[in-house]
């Protein structure tokens, strides 16, 4: 637990700069933001695998820290919405057609009064609607779940790249 914590934390001061930096409208962008930009747009693929990651591992996993797997993911879904949308639909369309509603209604909850921000409070809704969320899986869910294949990992070039 301690070395994802530790993960998520660092993941998250990643994102949360990327989400400021690409939301801020500056005239004098300095080089290290653009490059940034350019980043992101090459290696989007890289955040849309851990998006998949961590709601894998909130859903079919055992998830003991919740909370820090929320900080990084809320910023990742307001980076990547069109694939956080597809996302959705995959796990939706995995489980028993009696369960679908119940699972896109509980993905609609996940977003419930989340606006598209990072400030505290904000987070603390996310983190709030993601415990919910883990909860009405497991109370409704988890007996007739399908657990998708885990997705694949990350090459470490892939990564590499990322970080070069």
């Amino acid at each position: 637990v301690t070395v994802s914590t530790a993960c998520c934390s660092s993941l998250d001061n990643i994102i949360t700069f990327i989400f400021r930096k690409s939301r801020k409208k500056d005239n004098g962008e300095t080089l290290v933001v653009e490059k940034l930009r350019d980043i992101v747009k090459m290696q989007n693929n890289v955040f849309q695998q851990i998006i998949s990651s961590i709601i894998h591992i909130v859903m079919y996993e055992e998830c003991k820290n919740q909370w820090s797997m929320s900080r990084p993911l809320l910023g990742l879904i307001l980076l990547n919405q069109e694939y956080f949308k597809e996302l959705q639909q995959n796990f939706v369309s995995l489980q028993p057609a009696d369960k679908q509603p119940l699972l896109a209604k509980c993905f609609g909850n996940l977003m419930n009064e989340v606006e598209a921000n990072l400030l505290n409070k904000n987070r603390d809704r996310f983190t709030q609607n993601m415990a919910l969320f883990r909860r009405d899986l497991n109370n409704h869910l988890l007996p007739t779940k399908t657990k998708p294949p885990q997705p694949q990992e990350n090459n470490i070039d892939q990564m590499m790249v990322f970080y070069s």
